[in-house]
């Protein structure tokens, strides 16, 4: 999966996004005849509720720092460096309705390639012990594969005859070849047409220990950087910790059903890069999701429904956004009707 950022990043790649596209809660969800779907959707936005802004940070002629169309309430320090970068705020509405003030609780962007030498790195909060210290080679920044990904909880395997590592982390699987400058990745439960991702430095072998590009942390293995004002240390969330972020912290458009027991589906969707995410509740025993462009699938995905409750990730390659207003359909595999037929919402680029 190629998880792009915005074009105005260049290679640095993908941050988490949760889907607050004020259409989905306007349009709403189509249902056949005969279908029943309980939700709740709020007219707008209410004081204290939280929101999630994905974009390239501005600043207006007033000196207010603007994302997404909001005005950001925050650390200056924080955020003036950050002006015409894409990142990612996490914060709570402020004032009316019609407000378009946000209280700025915390900033995330893709892992940057061109920077100094950190003294700490940390991964999900923990400080990361390398036994292969990382180093900047032509202003990028090289780091051991092995060390960071099991400090996210996953596992790398070792090919010596095929001089490549196999890395199994959360919801993906990638290959890194020494001395190629693409990794091979593919997304669980994920349809991907193309899943070779390029890499801004090739693959090293160095001391016995596989170094990687910076940007690879986000392109390839789905994490981001949590923004401070300390620039001695590279603070990395990874795709296990946004996502148990996201069940704890409230979702700004909530569909989930007031009586459960009730309806026979809901859903909830947010966006991770080019990856749609979908959680529900469902009454059959599989859910069947496509994503269509032009009346054209292209992407779909299937999930398995578990005392009452299914998950699945879907991959939406970059190109389609550029193209057009995105759909989801999610049906039922076992008769082919089609449930729920809703637009995915706006995802910035």
């Amino acid at each position: 999966m190629q998880r792009k950022w915005l074009t105005t990043i260049g290679t640095t790649l993908t941050a988490l996004v949760i889907l607050t596209s004020p259409g989905l809660a306007a349009e709403g969800p189509t249902l056949p005849a005969g279908s029943e779907m309980v939700t709740t959707v709020m007219a707008g936005p209410i004081h204290g509720q939280m929101m999630i802004l994905e974009g390239q940070l501005a600043k207006d002629q007033a000196g207010n720092y603007i994302l997404d169309g909001r005005v950001l309430l925050g650390d200056s320090a924080l955020l003036e460096p950050l002006i015409g970068q894409s990142i990612w705020v996490l914060g709570t509405h402020e004032g009316g309705e019609t407000s378009l003030k946000v209280n700025v609780a915390r900033i995330e962007r893709p892992i940057t390639m061109n920077r100094m030498l950190p003294q700490f790195i940390s991964v999900d909060g923990d400080l990361v012990t390398f036994d292969a210290k990382p180093y900047m080679h032509k202003g990028t920044l090289m780091l051991p594969l092995r060390a960071v990904v099991e400090a996210a909880g996953g596992k790398v395997e070792w090919d010596g005859l095929a001089q490549r590592a196999y890395v199994l982390l959360s919801d993906r699987t990638a290959y890194f070849t020494i001395g190629q400058s693409n990794a091979e990745l593919h997304i669980h439960n994920a349809l991907m047409r193309n899943n070779q991702i390029a890499m801004d430095q090739q693959v090293v072998l160095m001391n016995g220990r596989m170094y990687i590009s910076a940007d690879a942390l986000s392109n390839v293995l789905g994490m981001v950087e949590v923004v401070s004002t300390d620039a001695s240390e590279l603070t990395i969330r990874s795709v296990a910790a946004q996502f148990e972020a996201n069940e704890v912290d409230p979702l700004p458009v909530d569909l989930e059903p007031v009586d459960p027991q009730a309806v026979d589906l809901s859903y909830t969707l947010s966006w991770s890069g080019t990856t749609l995410h979908v959680e529900g509740k469902a009454s059959i025993p599989d859910v069947h999701f496509a994503v269509l462009l032009d009346d054209q699938v292209i992407a779909q995905s299937d999930a398995q429904v578990k005392e009452g409750v299914y998950l699945t990730n879907i991959l939406v390659e970059g190109g389609a956004f550029q193209a057009g207003q995105l759909e989801l359909q999610i049906s039922d595999p076992a008769t082919g009707e089609v449930l729920v037929s809703t637009p995915t919402g706006n995802h910035h680029r």
